[in-house]
């Protein structure tokens, strides 16, 4: 009897040394398992997930395409979606997006996030087209394509290669437009003399006289009566000397006399007569 007693007691000793798995595991159907990620054995011994679906912390969930995991029973991707930034749960603030796994500011109209700083893809040339796209040394970036630099003689302004010397929108420098009028020479805004100068007689809506002139000018106008103008004096070469604004209204009897600029020399000048809603030039001797 004894006997019999102590084979009892090692056969039992014997199931279970054998019937112990180890810590964070359970044993279903003789072998060791992790319920919490065993799809036979999900959640507990037996419990299969379907086709087509995972066993998540010991609940069958869908199974997530590549790039993205399970997030409150939805596939997201962790890099980019603003309400489970870089890991689950983690919503970025309001005005922020997600980045690359990081909430981020967002970029201006016309711009993206490269690397963390925001560029223009048109005309970055670390940037170009695509973010890491790098022009090799001697080129730029217009329009988002590298190609070379500009030709001699000119300069890249907004992406497009201009020459400052004669660019009306970019005169002697980039972004620099001339008025309304004037035109670019030699990189600097000039009175455009070509097609506006009006004849210098009493057949037209506006005349100088004396001409040739000596001292002051009489302007003669029916057009300007009870106006506001402008004079501006312009050398020969279409070089801004003086401006006398907004002359008060002495057009009463239709003319205006003016004194010329002091120390005039002898020569062409040009007369701009502007109003709110008249423009002319007129061409003048000075003795």
């Amino acid at each position: 009897m004894k006997k019999i007693l102590v084979l009892i007691c090692i056969f039992i000793t014997f199931i279970n040394c054998y019937s112990q798995c180890p810590p964070g595991q359970t044993l279903c159907g003789g072998v060791c398992v992790d319920v919490n990620s065993n799809s036979n054995n999900c959640g507990a011994c037996g419990n299969t997930c379907p086709p087509g679906q995972t066993c998540v912390n010991g609940t069958c969930a869908t199974l997530c395409p590549s790039g993205q995991i399970l997030c409150g029973g939805i596939c997201v991707d962790v890099n980019s979606n603003s309400n489970n930034c870089g890991t689950c749960g983690n919503a970025c603030p309001p005005g922020q997006i997600c980045v690359n796994g990081t909430c981020a500011t967002p970029c201006p109209s016309g711009q993206i996030l490269c690397g963390g700083i925001c560029v223009d893809l048109s005309s970055n040339s670390n940037n170009c087209g695509t973010c890491g796209n790098t022009c090799p040394p001697g080129q730029i970036c217009v329009n988002g394509t590298c190609t070379t630099s500009c030709p001699t003689g000119q300069t890249l302004c907004g992406g497009i290669c201009v020459d400052l010397n004669s660019n009306s929108n970019n005169c002697g420098a980039c972004g620099n437009t001339c008025p309304t009028g004037q035109i670019c020479v030699n990189g600097n805004c000039t009175l455009n003399t070509t097609n506006i100068i009006v004849p210098n007689n009493n057949t037209s809506d506006i005349f100088a006289y004396p001409n040739p002139v000596s001292e002051n000018i009489s302007i003669k106008s029916q057009t300007l009566i009870d106006s506001k103008v402008t004079i501006k004096f312009y050398d020969s070469k279409g070089t801004l000397i003086e401006i006398s604004n907004e002359l008060k209204k002495d057009f009463s009897d239709g003319t205006l006399t003016i004194q010329l600029p002091d120390k005039l020399s002898t020569g062409i000048y040009y007369l701009n007569i502007e109003s709110q809603t008249f423009n002319k030039i007129i061409k003048i001797n000075k003795q």
